[in-house]
């Protein structure tokens, strides 16, 4: 066949905007950078990596130089994608405590990746989200996760993915395991049991025709059986030398390829992957070949990759189809993979993720954003990894000095720090941090770069210690919150439990930033601690009660109707102690309810002297409150249970006072979290129990 050329020409080609409308022009960070070998070929870069290198690239270099300076800006923009996939997966379980297929298991398949193809991965977050991951592939988890999602640590969150069932999860398997297998010369060293464990499991799960069945189809296996075949199979030539008998492995790959029908293919992903898996088996160069031409035969004029023929190109099919490439033994000279890389590196944002190109209106969405970017990063950090640069390390390190030191102003020194860490040399990046920490000690850019740049090598003693250094400089409230859980994560680590946890309980203080949700898993990493959170004289959390109940409550009339407690009329209370971590209590646990009913909880206190107080308190439905038989609080509502959602202004009196709660549910539980506190939401800490 003939293949397609495309001739680019040094006019910048037009963006369009995301949102629809007129192209507009690429940012002025986002430069482009003219070869002056390979015929004067242009390619556009993304922002973050031209603008790190843009005062070289300005500079009349040597031919040699400029070449590798070219590289370095690619590189640099594959290297940002890779920072953002690293840490939205540890960022996912930091905020939602429960797997999700996109951030936990992609990410884990992409960030092994890539660090096998010699780009930098902190260290820290992969072995937050890889110990995340393997933990638990068969575990139902350990209780209910506090915001809706199925239990911390297990693989089956009904809220994040569907999952057809019957397969023992052998598509999420074959993502995660194929991930550690790929890191397993670098970042997942200490995951060589687990990983062979997973691969000892997809041996055991082929049908009997050799093949495997994927469990679930959205949104990370997105068509089927091929692609969850072939990941499965380099899965298990990834791991052979893992298990006692690898020509086991062997044979079933050889199975799978035999029993594969590339006739019958039309989706690109399913022909991508057919390339991947046939090409890692070590099949025959014409079964590569075929494949490889039936790609070429599907692309876009503008260089990407339709889902399937005659539509529009989109992110994620490129990017697949890049990966297969690459393991076909394809190079970025190739006309097709080339006019690729450009599509990519066009569409790559400055935060080094990708916009919405052919896989519909999803624009902004965490879930979506990381899917197309993983992908994106799978394709471009196989075909442009980082071995070849690598290899120079010496000669492109002394050209960068000679170059970006010139005049040794901070924004030059900050380009060099970036482009050592880019060049492995974790050594002299920290060395050019620390003079531009010197030189700008109120720069907490610099700082936190550094704590970073340690993580990249696994120094989390020095990591911990760069965080504490930048958390006395001006941070923005997320960063700060980042920076203490990082730092948290590191001393835990380190076995300094004792100070883990005082960050801990600082981050989940109910007037602090972090949802409910949050609060309740920092709280209960507390208590893993061997540390008692001291609810009560810290935060001034209710924990200890008597209830009462349950009482008719459909259609929630019954909360409006006064019952024997409100009354003053004897009552069954009974002592409830709440085990929450939060100090939540559930009174449908509590009081034995079913739905649709409502109950009762008591709380009695002594004061030595009349104070202003205030009741501070959150519902998922309606509560009302009285402070010795009078009513001082009312709100009927069905809502998401949070800290702090209704602020109650009372007078305790001298001596002994009488608190009671009601809360009414219908379809969903009765919960409440309690706190009384002074006026400014601090512990009453002379009032007793």
């Amino acid at each position: 066949m003939s293949h397609k050329a495309w001739s680019l020409t040094i006019d910048p080609p037009s963006f369009v905007c995301p949102h629809g409308g007129d192209a507009v022009p690429r940012t002025p960070i986002e430069f482009f950078l003219r070869r002056k070998v390979v015929a004067m070929r242009i390619v556009l870069c993304t922002a973050p990596a031209v603008f790190l290198f843009s005062v070289v690239c300005m500079n009349p270099l040597s031919a040699w130089a400029d070449e590798y300076t070219h590289q370095l800006a690619e590189r640099d923009a594959v290297q940002k994608g890779v920072d953002f996939l690293v840490h939205g997966s540890v960022d996912w379980v930091r905020k939602h405590g429960c797997f999700a297929c996109h951030a936990n298991g992609l990410g884990a398949f992409v960030t092994g990746l890539s660090s096998r193809n010699g780009y930098v991965v902190n260290q820290h977050e992969y072995d937050t989200n890889a110990r995340f991951v393997s933990a638990h592939p068969e575990s139902e988890g350990d209780g209910d996760a506090p915001d809706g999602h199925q239990p911390i640590g297990t693989l089956a969150c009904q809220k994040c993915h569907f999952i057809q069932g019957g397969n023992r999860k052998v598509s999420l398997t074959a993502v995660i395991g194929t991930g550690l297998a790929f890191g397993g010369q670098s970042v997942s060293k200490g995951y060589a049991e687990q990983t062979g464990n997973m691969a000892q499991l997809l041996l055991d799960v082929r049908s009997e025709k050799g093949k495997w069945t994927p469990d679930y189809q959205s949104p990370v296996i997105i068509t089927g059986d091929v692609m969850t075949s072939a990941l499965c199979a380099v899965m298990l030539k990834e791991s052979a030398s893992l298990v006692p008998d690898g020509n086991e492995f062997s044979k079933a790959i050889r199975g799978w390829h035999k029993s594969l029908d590339t006739s019958a293919l039309t989706k690109t992903a399913d022909i991508a992957f057919a390339l991947l898996g046939t090409a890692s088996s070590g099949a025959g160069g014409s079964d590569v070949n075929g494949l490889e031409t039936t790609l070429f035969e599907l692309q876009n004029s503008d260089g990407g990759w339709p889902a399937q023929q005659g539509e529009e190109s989109n992110i994620i099919a490129t990017g697949q189809t890049l990966l297969a490439f690459a393991a076909g033994g394809l190079s970025r000279d190739e006309p097709h993979v080339g006019a690729a890389i450009d599509f990519l590196s066009g569409r790559q944002r400055e935060d080094g993720t990708w916009v919405p190109v052919g896989e519909g209106k999803d624009y902004g969405k965490f879930p979506q954003t990381y899917t197309r970017t993983a992908w994106a990063i799978a394709g471009l950090s196989s075909i442009l990894d980082m071995h070849g640069l690598l290899a120079k390390r010496s000669e492109v390190i002394r050209e960068l000095e000679h170059e970006l030191r010139d005049g040794q102003d901070d924004e030059k020194l900050h380009r060099l720090a970036r482009a050592l860490l880019l060049l492995q040399d974790a050594a002299g990046a920290v060395k050019t941090y620390e003079q531009l920490i010197a030189r700008s000690p109120q720069m907490p850019t610099f700082r936190l770069e550094l704590a970073r740049t340690y993580l990249s090598t696994g120094d989390r003693k020095k990591a911990a210690a760069a965080y504490q250094e930048a958390l006395k400089t001006d941070l923005p409230t997320d960063t700060r919150v980042s920076v203490l859980l990082t730092t948290a994560e590191c001393l835990e680590e380190m076995g300094e439990n004792k100070d883990a946890a005082a960050i801990y309980l600082q981050l989940a203080n109910p007037k602090g930033p972090l949802p409910l949700a949050r609060s309740r898993r920092l709280l209960s990493k507390v208590v893993a601690l061997d540390t008692d959170p001291k609810l009560w004289s810290r935060y001034g959390i209710v924990t200890e009660w008597e209830v009462c109940g349950p009482y008719p409550n459909e259609g929630d009339d019954g909360f409006t109707k006064a019952h024997a407690p409100e009354k003053g009329e004897q009552s069954p209370w009974q002592k409830f102690v709440s085990d929450d971590p939060a100090g939540l209590l559930d009174l449908s646990e509590a009081t034995k309810e079913a739905k649709d009913t409502c109950g009762y909880a008591r709380l009695r206190v002594s004061s030595p002297a009349e104070q202003q107080a205030q009741l501070r308190l959150g519902s998922d439905g309606s509560v009302a409150v009285w402070l010795n038989g009078k009513e001082v609080h009312r709100k009927q509502a069905a809502r998401a249970i949070a800290f702090d959602q209704d602020k109650v202004d009372v007078t305790i009196p001298k001596g002994r006072s009488t608190l009671i709660v009601k809360v009414g549910q219908n379809k969903e539980n009765g919960r409440l979290v309690f706190r009384l506190t002074d006026r400014n939401g601090e512990p009453l800490n002379d009032v007793e129990r």
